[in-house]
């Protein structure tokens, strides 16, 4: 009986300590996704919040590769050029006039690197 229980025990700490394992990634921390769009929308100004059609949560995500010589967009950190990156997009309330706001993202660190031109 206390051989059964013990390796009962034995079990369940393996599986405690597997789902531990599965749950951090290389530098041990523990991962705590957050929606990009969320990211990114904390990172706008608060002009361009109020400009916004809905929330954070109506963005609408891409990829896209980062180009430095690009014809439709800014790119504020050029290591990325020729990287893939996140697209976001907010439907603004602007958009007939001056268009959409749309960010470049940095898909590992989450930070906007870049915007596209606006008409």
């Amino acid at each position: 009986m206390k051989k059964t229980m013990r390796i009962i025990s034995l079990i369940l700490m393996l599986l405690v300590f597997t789902t531990m394992i599965g749950c951090q990634n290389k530098n041990g921390s523990t991962i705590q996704q957050k929606d990009i769009r969320e990211s990114v929308w904390t990172q706008l100004s608060k002009s361009e919040q109020n400009e916004m059609v809905g929330t954070w949560n109506d963005g609408k995500i891409e990829k896209s590769i980062a180009k430095k010589d690009s014809n439709t967009f800014t790119l504020d950190d050029k290591s990325l050029d020729g990287k893939e990156v996140y697209l976001i997009t907010f439907k603004s309330k602007n958009e007939s006039t001056i268009g959409n706001v749309r960010k470049l993202v940095d898909i590992k660190s989450g930070k906007i690197v870049g915007s596209a031109f606006r008409n």
